[in-house]
């Protein structure tokens, strides 16, 4: 960790994933970037960082639209995606069960449906 910040950001992501879960934290990378990220990619980002505690930006979702910040991306999409579950349950839910069902297909299929994801309606 490089900075207090980053620890207590850290902290704060763990306990949001533990309480909800890979796949609801995966959903809300795939819904917080407009698919931008595919099922497949969502996932590996939120294993690698439960494996090592640490985020890696690089991502030009990332550099353009956080500074480079992949602590405050993932915030952002944890606290978006917690609104849309009050107000829109089942399209969460939806999301949560594609995204389980794709991390089993290929990365092709992953890719297709992060394609199609902002005009698919959830």
């Amino acid at each position: 960790m490089d900075t207090i910040s980053d620890l207590k950001r850290t902290e704060k992501l763990l306990k949001t994933i533990n309480e909800k879960g890979v796949t609801w934290a995966a959903a809300a990378l795939v819904s917080g970037s407009i698919g931008y990220y595919s099922p497949s990619k969502a996932l590996r980002i939120i294993e690698n960082f439960l494996k090592e505690k640490k985020l890696y930006g690089g991502a030009e979702r990332t550099c353009c639209c956080f500074k480079g910040d992949p602590y405050a991306e993932m915030l952002f999409d944890f606290t978006c995606f917690t609104r849309t579950e009050t107000t829109r349950p089942e399209e969460t839910k939806r999301l949560q069960e594609v995204v389980k069902a794709l991390a089993k297909e290929s990365t092709l299929e992953s890719w297709g449906f992060s394609a199609a994801f902002p005009t698919m309606g959830f």
